[in-house]
């Protein structure tokens, strides 16, 4: 079954242009650099393996249950899904792709959501065909949430049409894939027509003083235009206007997590030569209590160079399957990525007000 393309959501709305305040006078602030979110949330911490018996490199996808995780190979072998008991640390298969994914990069997973019953993903496919002249694709895949065979659902693209920017969830028996463009397809897990669906862009509220405003749920984060010779900063606030508070923190990444964590970049002195933006490592602050702290490892640390501003390099971090599981980020614990620290957002501590 082919689908047309459908392609980035938008989680924002964008003010009309604001000029950057005056430069301001002095020496550069000092960069706050805030606590590992494993100190901050030491009761959310898990860790996972990075490799599996016989050398087989894994990350994590998501947790199915407290003792349970949902593990996939990585992008160098033929992806095959596992579930890794939490407890005893012994795996087990649940599905690996089809035969003619076993190549280089023809069969890469991407997006993934849990339901109840059904796992669902997205995958980028390239099929050595005379006709297609090497041109990549993506289709939707399913297979039964206890494992089972993987199974072809849909096309959701044309050859040369490749998604980057995507949403997959399961809703019931159907799975609802957006794309870049905010269209997108609400499919059938067990077969059957495809509905053209649009997502449209949640309501913003205006926040004085802040520009590329974007609301989730009850909170509201505005991007405070930089300054140079400042620091980066956002403003988070109910959707009414209350509870608002600046933070020293860069970018956004997208919607709230748990309906509760925005998930920003680290904050850096706009303008500095000295430095650049923060490479790798995430800052996740609970809009609820307003507690910060720092995703990723540790980086490592280069020294200035004339020509190149210091940079700090860490490990990705990485936010982990859509649905009915909890929803969790990881990153590498070492660079070689032997282990992976989880953060499991559903053992947070619930919030009060």
């Amino acid at each position: 079954m082919w689908i047309a393309l459908a392609g980035v959501m938008a989680a924002c709305t964008t003010a009309p242009a604001q000029r950057p305040a005056a430069e301001l006078s002095g020496p550069p602030p000092a960069v706050p650099r805030p606590e590992p979110a494993s100190a901050v949330w030491p009761e959310a911490v898990r860790t996972l393996p990075g490799r599996l018996a016989r050398g087989i490199r894994v990350k994590p996808v998501a947790l199915l249950s407290e003792t349970e995780a949902l593990m996939v190979t990585s992008a160098e072998a033929r992806p095959t899904f596992y579930s890794y008991d939490l407890r005893t640390g012994r795996h087990r298969a649940l599905a690996t792709a089809p035969e003619w994914g076993d190549c280089n990069l023809c069969y890469v997973v991407r997006s993934v959501a849990v339901g109840e019953t059904r796992i669902a993903w997205t995958a980028e496919v390239y099929r050595s065909e005379p006709w297609n002249a090497g041109h990549r694709h993506m289709e939707l895949w399913s297979m039964p949430r206890s494992g089972g065979p993987m199974r072809l659902v849909a096309w959701l693209t044309g050859h040369g049409e490749v998604a980057y920017h995507e949403e997959l969830t399961i809703e019931g028996e159907h799975a609802r894939w957006i794309g870049p463009l905010r269209d997108g397809y609400r499919v059938p897990l067990n077969g059957g027509l495809a509905q053209a669906i649009s997502r449209t862009p949640p309501p913003s509220v205006p926040i004085p003083g802040t520009r590329e405003v974007w609301c989730a749920g009850d909170w509201c984060v505005g991007r405070v235009p930089p300054r140079n010779n400042a620091l980066t900063t956002l403003i988070v606030q109910r959707g009414d206007g209350s509870r608002r508070a600046e933070i020293a923190a860069s970018d956004a990444e997208g919607p709230l997590l748990a309906g509760r964590f925005g998930w920003f970049g680290l904050p850096y002195v706009y303008g500095d030569a000295s430095q650049d933006e923060p490479n790798g490592a995430r800052l996740l602050h609970d809009m609820c209590t307003g507690r910060s702290g720092r995703l990723g490892a540790e980086p490592k640390k280069t020294e200035p160079k004339k020509t190149q501003p210091r940079t700090d390099e860490a490990p990705e971090v990485h936010r982990g399957a859509a649905g009915s599981a909890p929803e969790i980020l990881f990153w590498a614990t070492s660079g070689k990525e032997r282990t992976w620290t989880v953060l499991d957002l559903s053992r947070v501590a619930p919030c009060s007000s």
